[in-house]
């Protein structure tokens, strides 16, 4: 059965079965549970993943996986796996030289894969993005623990970038 962190079930994510040798994917049902059919014996991972994540992150919500032992011909029930949808935020302030907010930048996050997120302008982080408050500032939630890109537009301003922001706080 595949749960989300909360206890609910997880309909319709997609779970793998893999080994050396043989592989098999299905999908969960409305109750989060599945059924993988036609396994080898032997060490099999069973690896449970979603599509839904935060516009602000090019990777899926989480992957759960678990390493099995299956003998020949053995049905196996009670596999549980647990997907982690992001409970953290990053939030700031965008400011002129001076220190005053500026309200309505364009603000975009994207994650930045623990450091090597390989993207080196702000155009792709801002294929999603918000506007900051009046008073300068932003939050952008349900991410999940990591390190992320965080930059900032603002007409006759030069774009702003930031490498590895912590995603510290919990929304």
């Amino acid at each position: 059965r595949v749960t989300w962190d909360d206890g609910n079930a997880a309909s319709g994510v997609t779970v793998v079965a893999f080994s050396r040798t043989f592989g098999g994917q299905t999908t969960t049902e409305s109750d989060g549970t599945f059924t993988l059919a036609r396994l080898r014996a032997g060490a099999v991972n069973v690896q449970a993943r979603s599509s839904e994540k935060s516009p602000f992150e090019r990777r899926p919500y989480y992957r759960s996986m678990k390493q099995v032992e299956l003998s020949e011909g053995q049905h196996l029930d009670g596999v549980e796996l647990v997907l982690r949808k992001g409970d953290k935020a990053i939030s700031g302030q965008v400011q002129d030289p001076s220190g005053k907010g500026l309200r309505g930048a364009e603000v975009g996050v994207l994650d930045n894969f623990d450091g090597r997120g390989g993207w080196s302008t702000c155009d792709e982080a801002f294929r999603q993005k918000l506007l900051s408050e009046p008073d300068g500032t932003f939050r952008i939630g349900d991410l999940r623990e990591g390190l992320y890109g965080v930059c900032a537009r603002y007409p006759d301003y030069p774009d702003i970038m930031k490498l590895n922001v912590p995603s510290p706080s919990s929304d």
